[in-house]
């Protein structure tokens, strides 16, 4: 199934076989492992102007990087991109970021004010640059979309955008 999105195409896949089912509950809400290793990090989610709109926490377990998002009062998360690994990891055409190559990608319709990406670590460096791209709507009481702001978790800036640095705590 192919819908598209402005210019964003989305492919809906079944999930492989062998894929966490901790996976699949991470679209909405908070998800946290049984066992955490180490201590987690925290950051803004921010536009580049630097008005921030909610925050993050990062941490990891033996097999999965977590980023548990918890959006400010009337701010919802829309759209969210994200991609793990370094700097040169980063999907680019030319100086820009291309968001639809990145790792994860999700379209959450009507928004959500708590959200959690999990990712498994199997593939990824011990220090990571995380880039997290998200659209966050301010909505009214009503619950009226009144504006919406293009956001990032962190604020090193790389390409068009930024990125946050974390590192893989190891599991004693």
């Amino acid at each position: 199934v192919m819908e598209r999105l402005g210019q964003l195409v989305k492919e809906a896949i079944e999930p492989a076989a062998n894929e966490s089912a901790l996976n699949l509950q991470a679209r909405a809400g908070h998800v946290y492992p049984d066992r955490q290793c180490g201590n987690s990090r925290s950051a803004s989610i921010q536009d580049d102007q630097g008005n921030v709109f909610g925050s993050a926490e990062v941490l990891n377990d033996e097999v999965n990087i977590y980023v548990v998002i918890s959006m400010h009062n009337g701010y919802f998360l829309e759209n969210i991109f994200a991609n793990f690994g370094t700097t040169a990891d980063i999907p680019v055409d030319g100086s820009s970021m291309v968001m639809e190559d990145f790792m994860f990608q999700d379209f959450i319709p009507g928004g959500k004010a708590t959200y959690t990406v999990v990712f498994p670590t199997a593939s990824l460096p011990v220090c990571n640059d995380v880039v997290l791209y998200s659209v966050v709507s301010q909505k009214n009481m009503f619950g009226q979309t009144i504006a919406t702001h293009d956001s990032w978790m962190g604020a090193n800036p790389v390409y068009n955008g930024y990125f946050f640095k974390y590192c893989l705590a190891a599991c004693n």
